[in-house]
């Protein structure tokens, strides 16, 4: 689970603006219920995570 006390800075809200402006209209578009946009970002998370490592506290690309 996410720190409570976690900061974004502004180009990761804007980013995370955008992803979730994008499934929104995908989402009314294809008449797609809001469970299935949670669904999306959760495996938009869940590939992110398989793609890195943190390896002494930074982030490394695999």
């Amino acid at each position: 689970m996410a720190s409570p006390y976690l900061r974004i800075n502004k180009f990761e809200e804007e980013l995370l603006s955008k992803i979730s402006k994008e499934l929104n209209t995908s989402r009314l578009e294809n008449n797609l219920s809001v469970m299935k946009e949670s669904e999306i970002l959760h495996e938009i998370i869940k590939v992110a995570s398989e793609k890195i490592e943190v390896i002494k506290g930074e982030l490394k690309i695999k």
